[in-house]
């Protein structure tokens, strides 16, 4: 296994609507989207597509969700040998309806309560994955996966900042951060200043609690990132977004996969940057993941030519 992804998987339901909804009324849509959703579970969608050795590590339910889930994630090719199913646990479902006028979004997630998954760790360390991308949604064996896995690059999708993930936090190698995240730290670590500020300084703290490099991503606003102890910026790729859902989840695999061709820091992070932005001209999150072709060949157009 060439990557382990660990973390959430869930079932996405979207719906374009024409306008949001007004209570009580009736709506007639002609079409939908369904499929895998969840961070990790999206990201493992993107690397088995994209001809990656990839596993997926979480719960699915015993039921036609998680049936649903297990079989998409399958036929793409992602090893589900470390998934467990478990009768008493109902699969997360997303139901996603996206304003067509102006691409945005409202979600209600069904989520059972907390389950923990419970795994013998000698199966992971026989695969010897080379990476390790966790989304902090299973923090007990992920500890474990990091104590026992050394030799494995370790990626932190921080989505929503959590109590009690400062061990995810100082093991990665990359914490990307989303924007929610880094609000939820500046609060919490009452910094004032203006925003670009509250960033910069948001990443050095945060830098202080990782071995690693720190990663935000904001959206349209692009991304900034330390190297070398310099914050740099990069803008966004513009595009016409229609849905942007999963753009996250897509990101980060498609970071892991430049990671993992031992692309240069600023090279990984075009290509998530462009796979993200053509995720987002489609609705739905795995179903609009771009081929690898097709990301390879908008970097072309950027003049980005040494990839492969």
């Amino acid at each position: 296994m060439e990557i382990l992804c660990i973390g959430h998987a869930a079932y996405d339901l979207t719906f374009p609507v024409h306008e949001f909804p007004i209570e009580n009324f009736k709506y007639e849509i002609h079409e939908s989207i369904e499929g895998v959703g969840g961070p990790a579970a999206n990201a493992s969608y993107l690397l088995a597509k994209w001809g990656v050795k990839v596993g997926f590590c979480g719960i699915f339910g015993e039921d036609f969700y998680g049936t649903k889930l297990a079989e998409e994630l399958t036929d793409i090719g992602v090893n589900l040998s470390l998934a467990k199913t478990l009768n008493s646990y109902k699969t997360p479902l997303s139901i996603i309806l996206v304003n067509k006028k102006n691409g945005s979004r409202t979600i209600i997630n069904r989520k059972d309560q907390m389950k923990q998954l419970i795994f013998d760790i000698d199966s992971i360390v026989d695969l010897k994955p080379k990476i390790i991308l966790y989304d902090g949604h299973e923090p007990k064996l992920t500890k474990k996966c990091i104590e026992v896995c050394k030799d494995a690059q370790l990626i932190f999708d921080a989505g929503s900042y959590r109590e009690n993930i400062d061990e995810l936090i100082f093991a990665a190698d990359y914490l990307i951060a989303s924007e929610r995240f880094i609000n939820q730290f500046i609060s919490k670590m009452n910094i004032v200043s203006d925003m670009d500020d509250k960033y910069e300084i948001a990443i050095h703290r945060l830098k202080s609690l990782t071995k690693g490099k720190v990663i935000v991503t904001l959206g349209e606003k692009g991304l900034m990132y330390e190297e070398s102890g310099a914050i740099k910026k990069m803008d966004a790729i513009r595009t016409n977004t229609v849905d942007s859902t999963g753009a996250g989840d897509i990101f980060h695999g498609a970071f892991a996969y430049g990671l993992l061709k031992e692309y240069e820091l600023e090279s990984s992070l075009l290509l998530a940057q462009a796979a993200a932005s053509l995720s987002v001209e489609k609705y739905g999150s795995s179903k609009s993941i771009p081929t690898l072709e097709l990301v390879i060949n908008k970097l072309k157009g950027m003049n980005l030519v040494d990839m492969k």
